[in-house]
């Protein structure tokens, strides 16, 4: 290509920043598929995280790389921390009351924070002007949230963010985060309702529902899925972080029951938690081993995209037990696979799995319904095979990765005009 060419085409692509905190972390992979998606559709995302996770927990084949590309806000150097200062009283004078009437919060530790995170939405600021950014979207409505709202009145760069979970995780100072969005996204209904009653007149005039995805041409089968023919050894698998919440411990309990009716099952659990094995996969192994199923219980720790997919290959059925998910990757990637699954309908869920048509549902904290759910499976092999076709095909028609790509482009390219992208 030649330079006139190159010209075109990098000014035919809007650069985005692109915040997503902890980056790269063990279940980010919606996030690095969302970045090929967006990069298909001209966007150039320049990734922008907090700081790099724990390295006992990153374990994908693409860490390295995406490591590579991000640009971590902490530590803040020396320099970094002058010129922010420097950048903040250039800029910031003309700004402080909106700071002040948007944060109304005055303990003195909250002002102390939210001195230090503008200080590093400063620096964002910086890092979006000197890339010519036309805008910034953050996957977090916590602390990154804070800090590309003070990026952006600082540089007059617009912003949206997309909520993954009920606002109440994600801390203090919503209304500021929110009313100063260009737009907004959620991923299920549920959460927009939830979301839309507590915000109220502080939600951008722009909302949008758009799932998490997976990439169907990425994740699918190399081999037919065979049902369970009612003899021989089962094979379970669950995948997700190791945390109390996900339901593992209910699933244990449930598989010690099949294991007392005779069946020759097992269960295979990819993830780990937070502190690379030495927090609550301790507790869990403890459970395993007082049920007396470690034969039958495997806890993989934290293991690749590939490692994943081959798991489910093998799989018969997918359990994810949680006590709540906002509407979970993990399910999609199973039924993805034409794995019948099994989810709990709390949360968004729902929202994803029709009980009875692509997967089941089944309470929460519920070990005796998770049986119940696996023998209704194994032992009508038709059913299961409902389960594994009508699942592959709503995760291809509703539940892929170029979904949020598209919304989150369309709307980039509705409100970038301020900044001529």
């Amino acid at each position: 290509m030649n330079q006139a060419g190159k010209a075109k085409a990098e000014k035919s692509q809007r650069k985005i920043g692109y915040v997503v905190p902890g980056f790269p972390g063990q279940t980010h992979i919606f996030f690095w598929r969302e970045l090929a998606a967006l990069r298909a559709i001209d966007i150039d995302p320049r990734i922008v995280s907090t700081r790099p996770p724990d390295a006992r927990i990153q374990s994908h084949s693409w860490t390295q790389e995406a490591r590579q590309r991000t640009n971590y806000l902490f530590p803040v150097s020396l320099p970094e921390l002058f010129g922010s200062i420097l950048f903040l009283l250039y800029r910031g004078s003309r700004l402080w009351g909106q700071f002040r009437r948007g944060l109304a919060d005055r303990r003195i530790v909250r002002v102390f924070r939210n001195f230090a995170l503008l200080l590093v939405g400063a620096k964002l600021a910086k890092c979006a002007e000197r890339e010519g950014w036309c805008h910034i979207h953050v996957h977090s409505c916590a602390d990154a949230a804070l800090v590309v709202a003070f990026a952006s009145l600082l540089s007059r760069i617009p912003y949206s963010m997309t909520l993954h979970g009920p606002l109440s995780d994600y801390g203090a100072q919503q209304p500021f985060k929110w009313a100063g969005a260009a737009f907004g996204i959620v991923i299920t209904r549920t959460l927009l309702l939830e979301t839309s009653a507590i915000l109220g007149k502080n939600m951008p005039e722009i909302i949008e529902v758009a799932p998490m995805g997976v990439d169907p041409n990425r994740v699918k089968r190399t081999s037919v899925y065979q049902p369970w023919p009612g003899s021989g050894k089962i094979l379970l698998v669950s995948c997700g972080r190791l945390n109390p919440v996900k339901g593992h411990k209910e699933l244990v309990e449930a598989v010690a029951v099949l294991l007392g009716l005779r069946y020759e099952v097992s269960l295979r659990i990819c993830g780990q938690d937070e502190l690379g094995g030495d927090g609550y996969a301790t507790e869990l192994q403890t459970v395993i081993e007082s049920l007396g199923v470690g034969s039958a219980v495997t806890l993989l720790g934290a293991v690749d995209e590939d490692r994943v997919l081959a798991e489910l290959e093998q799989a018969h059925i997918f359990v994810l037990a949680s006590y709540h998910e906002p509407l979970g990757v993990a399910y999609m990637e199973a039924m993805a696979m034409n794995v019948p699954t099994i989810g709990t309908n709390a949360g968004g869920v729902a929202e994803l799995i029709t009980d009875g048509v692509d997967g089941l549902l089944v309470e929460p904290r519920n070990p005796e319904a998770l049986v119940e759910a696996v023998l209704k499976i194994l032992l009508d092999p038709a059913f299961a095979q409902r389960l594994a076709d009508s699942g592959r095909d709503k995760v291809e028609r509703r539940f892929h990765s170029g979904v949020s790509a598209e919304v989150l482009g369309r709307n980039i390219q509705g409100s970038d005009t301020v900044m001529n992208c």
